[in-house]
């Protein structure tokens, strides 16, 4: 089910931007914008992907682990070793 979303006080250079954007790709502008907003939905958060890149920096996983039986010992150690103020989202 589709929803109506409606943005307010948008610098007009943005919405010129956008417009600019939009037909550049042969699109109406709510065809582009929805485009871009089911991208950005699509993906993890920047903060979700940092903390992820973050942590397999700190706690890559080990062959061993890679399979299925021992991922939740990684998963475990990653959650408990997160710093205050950040989450797993």
């Amino acid at each position: 089910m589709a929803v109506r979303i409606t943005i307010q006080d948008v610098p007009v250079e943005v919405r010129d931007e956008l417009a600019a954007r939009a037909a550049r790709q042969g699109k109406s502008m709510q065809e582009f914008i929805r485009a871009e907003l089911v991208r950005l939905a699509s993906g993890p958060s920047i903060d979700t992907w940092l903390n992820e890149v973050a942590f397999s920096e700190l706690y890559p996983s080990p062959p061993a682990w890679n399979g299925r039986a021992n991922s939740h010992i990684w998963i475990e150690l990653k959650s408990k070793s997160m710093p205050s103020g950040t989450s797993k989202s």
